[in-house]
């Protein structure tokens, strides 16, 4: 991958989601992807996690879920409840003050090859008064 880490997360059983953008409980089967940009802090190691996994503080620029059973979503984007299959993507969720210039290519059936270039802008460019 290109300028950007991904983060699976594979659940069955209970799984309780603490990533603000994606908070809620899934009680099924569950998998979701999160797309970080490179050298976001506190991004875990690669590998396998038995019961719990550490995400950064900083909510993922993308994600894609899936789910079947019952799944609750409780964020600040979502709110709701689905019992049965459950499938969807968000593509760039940035901060209303921020100002990024990006591209992404993702796609869900061939996570490897997600790409992504993105550059943080001063967001009071252009705002000047004379």
């Amino acid at each position: 991958m290109e300028g950007a880490r991904l983060v699976a997360v594979d659940t069955l059983g209970a799984d309780m989601r603490t990533v603000k953008a994606d908070a809620g409980v899934t009680l099924g089967w569950g998998r979701r992807l999160y797309i970080y940009p490179d050298g976001t802090p506190g991004l875990p190691q690669p590998g396998a996690y038995l019961f719990a996994i550490s995400l950064p503080a900083e909510p993922p620029l993308a994600w894609d879920v899936c789910s079947l059973g019952l799944d609750l979503r409780t964020s600040s984007l979502e709110l709701g409840a689905v019992f049965g299959w459950r499938a969807s993507t968000v593509l760039v969720h940035a901060p209303a003050d921020s100002s990024l210039s990006f591209r992404l290519f993702f796609d869900s059936t061939n996570p490897g090859a997600t790409r992504l270039d993105m550059r943080r802008g001063d967001n009071t460019a252009g705002n000047e008064r004379p």
